[in-house]
């Protein structure tokens, strides 16, 4: 290594080492500020001025040296008992921070320090002697560093700066290898539905072998195809144990690498201590910051965006809400208000406030702003407050009466998908609460089918999953309806909202419908079917998309096709605007039943349950206890398809599909076995039985269970 790439190497290494220690300076100068007498706050400012002396040095910058060095001084004669702190001092240690950070920044974007406030501030600062002098001056070799605080030896790894870019590189990579877990998955079940084929030729090939070509050759072909009923039975058995390998790897893949974008909240609040500090000198007024956020972590993203918009409220509070302390105390108040910030985690969400004990909003000058168009709920006329370019201030200032700060707030918490809120009361204070995502790479997402369309919804506005007779669907003021717990619910056709072709189809018997909550207000839409929930990663929007009102964003679903995921806020406004998104439905349920179908199983809540979710779908149902009950009936009674458990008394759902497949009268009879039983050595005894479908009791579900219905009922 040169001369040269050392000096850059320990100018790069200087200027990191400048932006921690600034940032724990300045917070140490706000609480001493605060407990003048805290002797281990003194010392811990001395060791990171004189950290920062010698790092300076070393890196070849005399103006940060002097700066530091000049800071050490004054700090040690008031640790040394020679001086005391008075407020002008606590202003001219953070103008020196201050001052000692823009260098960083400038440093690192390879600027001058000529014309900076750190220049400025060292002129009249006498360049520290080289050797020999008093005892203040710096030593003649640069001081090896001194950690703020000493670590133990066993304290682990040292934090390591990468840059967020490649975070976000690896996150992507890690969506990927989900998304290909996801694809080969659903190629296991291809796997299964391949073993089931071969199973069932094999099975019905003498059956239907009637020339006496065919029956000389029946062995030939019958050897054939056991043969590659093996090789099914292993492509089935080998890919079931590859995907769960992959989806273990995948799964694991993905939270580390989403752990690795987490950040604690605090991370979010740097500085904020000395923004209220700042403000409240600024408006004559006595402010503290109280902040409450546990070990709350949120992705670095999130926490970029959501940065403004604190700074917008924590602005607001001071300038708006906190009185001057005369005010205060005449109104029965301490004199120095408070604002509090706090975070905590919601599941996949981070639920934060921002608070403070002042007046409160100034409701009447809401109403005389607003005028005619002003509401008279309190609570939706407080939201006014997020309006464009509103304020009450008559007077323009730094610090208020622009119009600008509650409407950005509010515009960068919905840029990453959270709502904001507030709840005002006079003399009390005010509080805003935002809602947001933890992260925004992964999403929870129920994914659904409407009009030949796959789509997602986002699974926090997602209340409950229903399914509905049409009949049940009421009328009020003129709207489709739903009943629920909370009261009617209007009911739209997500189709039908979305302008897609067949919405206009009549739904008959039943509907799928998906309930939505945001900010209390609720919808329910209606869609074709319910196919899966899961976890997917958000794909930012093409330029055409961005023009889609009700598109949140795009992801790859679990087969690998592209999805557009749907903006539950923008459905639900759209939907109780009531100006699209009709039903066509055909209430009246007179018409003949789709198949008769017969269900064999010995548990009476899982037959309860089949015969539910098929007599749902139009069918008649008829249930029989175990395979022998079963086969009786199928002797008697004309029915179109068998869904039979495996484990029954009397007869075993094999042993009913073998005798079916024996009778010339049942031979052709769709089965489908319902079973706990999954293994691909079970699967294949299955279709060796003489089995249409094979579906596990363990991934149950009913769409799966209706598809194979509809196919095998063509």
């Amino acid at each position: 290594m040169t001369r040269d790439d050392l000096a850059l190497r320990l100018l790069s290494m200087f200027t990191i080492e400048l932006e921690d220690q600034t940032q724990a300076m300045a917070a140490d100068i706000l609480a001493l500020e605060q407990s003048p007498e805290d002797v281990e706050l003194l010392k811990r400012l001395f060791r990171g001025a004189h950290t920062l002396k010698g790092a300076a040095h070393a890196a070849g910058v005399p103006l940060a040296e002097r700066a530091c060095h000049a800071l050490e001084s004054r700090l040690m004669d008031v640790r040394d008992g020679r001086s005391r702190l008075a407020p002008p001092d606590f202003a001219l240690l953070l103008e020196t921070v201050d001052a000692l950070a823009d260098a960083g920044r400038r440093l690192a974007s390879q600027q001058t320090l000529d014309d900076s406030p750190l220049a400025r501030l060292t002129n009249a600062v006498p360049a520290p002697r080289r050797s020999g002098g008093p005892a203040t001056a710096p030593p003649a070799a640069a001081a090896p560093p001194v950690p703020a605080v000493p670590a133990p030896a066993d304290s682990g790894p040292a934090h390591v700066r990468i840059d967020p870019r490649k975070f976000d590189a690896l996150l992507a990579s890690a969506g990927e290898v989900v998304t290909t877990s996801h694809r080969i998955t659903a190629r296991r079940e291809t796997a299964a539905e391949l073993q089931g084929l071969v199973a069932r030729i094999r099975t019905r090939l003498p059956a239907r072998s009637s020339s006496a070509t065919a029956g000389l050759n029946a062995p030939r072909a019958a050897g054939q195809l056991a043969g590659l009923l093996t090789l099914a039975t292993r492509l089935a058995t080998e890919t079931l144990e590859d995907a769960r390998v992959l989806t273990h790897a995948s799964e694991n893949l993905s939270a580390s690498t989403r752990a690795l974008r987490m950040r604690p909240f605090l991370d979010a609040c740097e500085g904020l201590p000395r923004t209220v500090r700042d403000l409240a000198a600024a408006t004559h007024r006595q402010a503290r910051l109280e902040m409450v956020c546990a070990d709350t972590e949120v992705d670095r993203l999130v926490l970029d965006r959501l940065r403004p918009a604190i700074v917008h409220l924590i602005r607001n509070a001071v300038a708006h809400g906190i009185e001057p302390a005369d005010v205060r105390i005449r109104n029965g108040k301490v004199s120095v208000g408070t604002v509090r910030v706090s975070a905590e985690q919601a599941g996949d969400r981070l639920i934060m406030t921002v608070a403070d004990d002042g007046a409160g909003l100034d409701l009447d000058a809401l109403r005389e702003r607003f005028g005619a168009a002003a509401p008279e709920d309190e609570g939706e006329l407080a939201r006014l407050v997020f309006e464009p370019g509103l304020s009450t201030r008559t007077q323009v200032s730094e610090i208020a009466g622009r119009g600008v700060g509650l409407d950005a707030a509010r515009d960068a918490v919905e840029s990453i998908r959270g709502r904001i809120e507030v709840v005002s009361k006079a003399g009390v204070g005010t509080t805003f609460t935002i809602e947001t995502p933890l992260t925004l790479s992964l999403l929870s997402v129920v994914v659904v089918e409407t009009a030949g369309e796959i789509l997602a919804l986002p699974a926090r506005a997602i209340v409950s999953l229903l399914r509905v007779p049409v009949d049940d669907v009421g009328r009020l003021d003129g709207r489709d309806v739903l009943s629920t717990p909370g009261g009617p619910v209007p009911l739209v056709g997500l189709a039908a909202m979305l302008g897609l072709a067949g919405a206009a189809e009549p739904m008959r018997h039943a509907i799928y419908a998906i309930l939505l909550d945001t900010g209390g207000q609720r919808l329910a839409v209606a869609v074709d079917r319910l196919l899966v929930d899961e976890e997917v990663l958000m794909r930012p929007l093409t330029r055409i998309q961005t023009g889609l009102p009700l598109v949140l964003g795009g992801a790859i679903h679990g087969d690998g096709e592209p999805i557009l995921i749907l903006d539950p806020d923008a459905l639900i406004r759209a939907g109780l605007e009531g100006t699209s998104g009709e039903l066509s439905l055909a209430r009246s349920v007179d018409a003949a039943p789709v198949a008769r179908i017969l269900v064999a199983d010995d548990s009476i809540t899982t037959r309860t349950l089949l015969q539910a979710i098929l007599h749902g779908a139009g069918h008649d149902v008829k249930a029989a206890p175990d395979g022998g009950a079963a086969l009786e009936l199928l002797r008697n009674e004309p029915f179109d398809l068998l869904v039979s458990d495996v484990e029954m008394p009397v007869m075993s759902g094999f042993e009913l599909c073998q005798e079916v497949r024996r009778s010339p009268a049942l031979a052709h009879l769709p089965i489908i076995l319902v079973t706990a039983l999954e293994t691909a050595d079970q699967r294949a005894r299955g279709f060796e039985a003489g089995a249409d479908a094979y579906l596990g009791k363990s991934s149950f579900d009913q769409q799966v269970l209706l598809e194979r219905v509809r196919q095998l009922l063509r």
